[in-house]
């Protein structure tokens, strides 16, 4: 019982490393060669296309950022001071809560 078991290891061992070395042997030059072209295509259009999207957005959302700014300083800022002016004559609670303060006060 022992001699079949053995030559199914065998068997096994043989047609896997037989079969692995055939299909690396027939497949590594094409798999090679279809990630190479995706490599080259992809540092292709990194390089040439996204790059340079990428800078000319800069370019052009620097201008829209700096009238965002400009537009909300001239809208808001009134209203933030106005606000901010208000609030600073509050008087925060004693470190105890309200309570501790309305019995102080």
């Amino acid at each position: 019982m022992d001699c079949a078991w053995d030559l199914s290891k065998k068997c096994y061992t043989g047609c896997l490393s037989g079969c692995y070395t055939l299909f690396t042997i027939f497949a590594t030059p094409f798999l090679g060669c279809y990630l190479g072209i995706g490599m080259a295509y992809m540092v292709f259009i990194h390089v040439w296309a996204i790059g340079p999207v990428m800078r000319m957005l800069k370019m052009t959302l620097f201008l829209v950022r700096k009238i965002t700014r400009l537009v909300l300083a001239a809208c808001m800022d009134p209203y933030v001071e106005s606000a901010a002016l208000i609030f600073s004559n509050m008087k925060s609670p004693a470190p105890g809560g309200i309570k501790e303060a309305q019995e102080q006060g």
